[in-house]
């Protein structure tokens, strides 16, 4: 029945729903909310709207709206399994497993809950039990893609590359054009060391950055490796600092194939890159952009070279800062990285962490962390052997200059070592159990940084036994 204040309720919401469904989320919100001043216990519109509150990112809203739904008996699997993600999202991981079991025991055999269910085990590195209910999905839907996606990212992050490989392969097989599950496996080949497969599937990254609203526009060829004397080619960054870091060494490759090689850096490693061998000029990321006849990703250089295990660049320094020799033993520090990357809260550990470790009356501490505040320095240490030399750095000339007279780097997995392993100067890097697949798999050392020594985690996040390693490593020079 219609009345004087507008649509009827049920237009309202079939106008918010064809709103939702046409991708137009912010106005089906706004149309939700005035089904819900008319009519509070609309549980359509409370559904819905919980629905699209989580698909703007505003998860705590979203949360209280499953919530309600929840505690007004509502047993629609999404509502649970939004509620599961949504919690899983905001970090709260105990309420978001707690939250999908008990949607499973309302919907025990719904794949959605159960593959949710999965990624939350996962993310609390239980992964046996993260791959019982993967494998529990596709019982039930042998071509659930996301479970297969997800049941090979529980392997690979367990260690157990070639089943990791085999779910990838699975998934391509029914999407071929599944960019996630390329990706994945190129991270999976390229750490079990099969890099000329690994570099080719390594290339669907940009379908996933596209996809992302990250990619940048280039005009003109993509270079493939040919000699081109007296032509120009462009190289640019693509990624993160110390991806720049690691493969700015093509460069001179590239320079020795007759080109003419300019190279666009993150503006914070251009004065350290300035005077790169057979670098032409380094510019800035945003700086206008020299005329080029070829351009070219950093990242896609070791595909074009077709690096294999044996022909890793490794010739280091490739980078240059003065070395001189502390006194007694200085080690330089960096226990966190960008908090933005996507697997930070598995590599990044605290101050304290490193103080208790590194405890011994001979070492004088050097933090390389340019964020470093005293506010997070514990007060059972003692801060006379401790220096906020990061506090002065203005880019990575800067940290180089730092490093250069330290005895030893130790880090997690950032930039400030692949800066390290550049310069030539000994860096102990701690990396997770399932490590990025740069490090490879089960190895101490790395062909990509000869002065560089792995310490690897023995299980999926403990950093206790990290801990002894470097302790005996620190005591016991030479082991």
């Amino acid at each position: 029945m219609k009345t004087g204040r507008g649509p009827d309720i049920g237009d309202l919401f079939a106008q918010a729903v064809a709103r939702h469904q046409a991708g137009a989320v912010e106005e089906a919100e706004k149309l939700y909310r005035a089904v819900l001043q008319r009519d509070s216990a609309h549980l359509g519109a409370r559904s819905n709207l919980a629905q699209a509150l989580h698909y703007l990112g505003r998860l705590d809203a979203a949360a209280k709206a499953y919530l309600w739904l929840v505690a007004r008996g509502v047993a629609a699997p999404e509502i649970h399994n939004g509620l599961g993600m949504a919690l899983q999202e905001l970090g709260r991981r105990d309420e978001a497993l707690q939250a999908l079991r008990r949607g499973l025991v309302i919907q025990p055999g719904d794949a959605g809950l159960l593959n949710s269910f999965g990624i939350s085990l996962r993310s609390r590195n239980r992964f046996d039990e993260a791959v019982a209910a993967y494998r529990r999905v596709l019982s039930i839907d042998s071509k659930h893609i996301l479970a297969l996606l997800n049941l090979g990212n529980a392997y690979r992050e367990q260690g157990k590359l070639d089943l990791a490989i085999e779910a990838y392969r699975n998934c391509i097989r029914l999407r071929p054009d599944l960019a996630d599950a390329h990706h994945n496996l190129a991270m999976a080949l390229l750490t079990r060391g099969d890099f000329a497969e690994g570099w080719d599937e390594f290339e669907w990254r940009t379908a996933i950055s596209r996809r992302a609203g990250r990619t940048r526009s280039f005009s003109g060829p993509e270079w493939q490796g040919e000699a081109a004397a007296g032509q120009r080619l462009f190289l640019y960054a693509e990624e993160g600092l110390g991806d720049t870091i690691q493969f700015v060494r093509y460069a001179r490759m590239a320079a020795d194939r007759g080109l003419t090689v300019t190279v666009e850096v993150q503006e914070s490693l251009v004065r350290l890159m300035s005077g790169l061998p057979g670098v032409e000029r380094i510019i800035a990321v945003g700086s206008e952009i020299p005329p080029y006849d070829f351009r070219c990703s950093l990242l896609s250089l070791p595909r074009i070279f077709k690096t294999d295990l044996a022909s890793i660049p490794g010739d280091c320094p490739y980078l240059s800062a003065d070395r001189t020799a502390g006194k007694g033993r200085r080690i330089g520090i960096a226990w966190r990285g960008n908090p933005n990357h996507l697997r930070d809260r598995q590599r990044s550990l605290s101050l304290a962490w490193f103080l208790d470790m590194l405890d011994m009356p001979d070492i004088e501490i050097v933090s390389l962390q340019k964020d470093f505040s005293w506010a997070e320095f514990p007060k059972s240490h003692d801060r006379s052997r401790f220096i906020d030399a990061g506090r002065a750095f203005t880019d990575f000339a800067d940290t180089a200059a730092a490093m250069a007279g330290l005895d030893l780097v130790i880090a997690v997995d950032t930039s400030v070592c692949h800066l390290a392993g550049a310069l030539n100067v000994p860096v102990w890097t701690l990396i997770e159990y399932a490590s990025d697949w740069r490090w490879l798999a089960g190895r101490t050392d790395t062909p990509w940084y000869p002065s560089m020594r792995l310490f690897r985690q023995d299980r999926p996040g403990d950093w206790s036994g990290v801990a002894a390693q470097v302790k005996e490593a620190l005591i016991t020079p030479g082991r």
